[in-house]
């Protein structure tokens, strides 16, 4: 029986966007945190696009952002930074009349938006751009180990990290998972520039010492009881014990997805087998859990009919039951997030606004063939997720079509 053999290795990066339009497509961030910075970061390596303008409230986290990928060492123009989303849209509403009233010097517009704000921001900010017709683009068990009755007994009241007296004992450090690596590596990238976006810059003005002293910093912050709720869940806390924190987002979960024969409602003169292609009785079951080696990464395997398909962040395997042989495929690794899937996603975006913006395809045809996939399979995925939810917190298992009807079609007119 054959192992498995690689095949198409597929190590040679895809090319960039095709040939850009007269310029370069202009790209609005909406949020300078990690997400925001991963994209724009993808933007700027795997695209034709540029990052034109930013909305971010946080002075520092804008200033940084623009410094780093719109306006360099100068300074920005109009219509290239914003406190918060309204200020683009009124901005952009004015911006749009002068155009109309052909007014000379009118600054140009941006062609997309990416929301990059926390998840639960997400809505108000797309609903509220909707006005303006621009391309957008959003990027969702229980808690079984994280809780206070897992405190380590030797650890006492300690809150912090960098106050514990469990701290050089407990894998789950903080100083150890930030401060102690970063001083021994240097690399003030991703996790470390999560704590404070500034260090970067203080590595290259002000040396390693001077950020470390600053992470360090950042790491003892802690809050109390006394802590107004407001300020406790406005910001994160990474020096917060792990066993203290006020996080609740499960470190271990399980959701099982089972669907029955779906065949599709055409004429009975269509053989059973093409009325259910695709749409087939079969299950899927979704593991998340926090202990892992394999951080931020994906891995997961698929039994069908004919064969099974075994990936990872790193490789395809598919075997054949026919001729009980594998194929091994290793897709190109651009770097970056998720597996380079950040940069994946952000260059096929790029493409659908560029193949819209010239009038090649509809929105909805550049949605399948660019990125994959329609916005009503956008919404179903995230309604999953809620439902999901519902199922783990009421204990219960949720009927699908009953759950869509009663929470998401009697609003959007849709079926499931």
């Amino acid at each position: 029986m054959d192992s498995g053999h690689p095949v198409a290795n597929g190590n040679q990066p895809p090319s960039k966007t095709s040939a850009p339009l007269h310029d370069s497509l202009r790209i609005l961030i909406i949020g300078a945190g990690a997400r925001g910075n991963a994209y724009a970061q993808a933007l700027t390596e795997f695209t034709n696009a540029c990052v034109y303008a930013v909305v971010e409230p946080i002075q520092q986290k804008r200033e940084t952002f623009g410094r780093k990928y719109i306006w360099g060492d100068g300074e920005p123009i109009a219509g290239q930074s914003f406190d918060d989303w309204p200020e683009f849209l009124h901005y952009e509403l004015s911006r749009r009349e002068k155009k109309k009233r052909n007014e000379e010097s009118v600054a140009p517009g941006v062609d997309g938006v990416f929301v990059c704000t926390l998840d639960g921001m997400h809505a108000k900010a797309i609903l509220g751009l909707k006005v303006l017709n621009l391309h957008m683009m959003t990027s969702v068990g229980s808690l079984k180990y994280f809780r206070r009755s897992r405190k380590p007994q030797s650890a006492g009241d300690a809150t912090n990290c960098l106050s514990c007296p469990a701290e050089r004992e407990c894998i789950y450090s903080a100083k150890k998972i930030y401060e102690d690596k970063f001083r021994c590596s240097g690399n003030a990238g991703w996790p470390i520039h999560i704590v404070d976006p500034e260090i970067e810059d203080l590595v290259d003005t002000q040396g390693i010492s001077c950020a470390v002293d600053r992470l360090h910093e950042r790491l003892a912050e802690d809050y109390s009881d006394t802590t107004p709720q407001k300020e406790v869940a406005r910001r994160p806390w990474f020096g917060r014990c792990v066993y203290e924190s006020d996080n609740d987002v499960c470190d271990d979960q399980v959701v099982t997805i089972t669907w029955d024969d779906d065949p599709l409602p055409i004429g009975h003169d269509f053989p059973m087998s093409e009325r259910l292609r695709g749409r087939g009785a079969k299950t899927a079951i979704f593991h998340m859990i926090a202990q892992t080696e394999k951080q931020c990464e994906r891995r997961g395997r698929v039994y069908g009919s004919k064969g099974e398909i075994e990936y990872d962040s790193k490789m395809i395997r598919v075997y054949d039951f026919a001729t009980s042989k594998a194929q091994v495929h290793y897709p190109y690794q651009p770097g970056g997030g998720h597996g380079g899937g950040d940069a994946g996603l952000t260059r096929q975006f790029i493409n659908a606004i560029e193949a819209v913006e010239k009038g090649a395809i509809s929105v909805e045809e550049a949605q399948i063939h660019h990125i994959g996939c329609t916005l009503d399979d956008i919404i179903r995925s995230h309604a999953m997720v809620f439902a999901a939810e519902e199922a783990r917190r009421r204990k219960t298992v949720i009927d699908w079509a009953s759950w869509w009807q009663a929470n998401v079609a009697s609003t959007k007119h849709t079926s499931p």
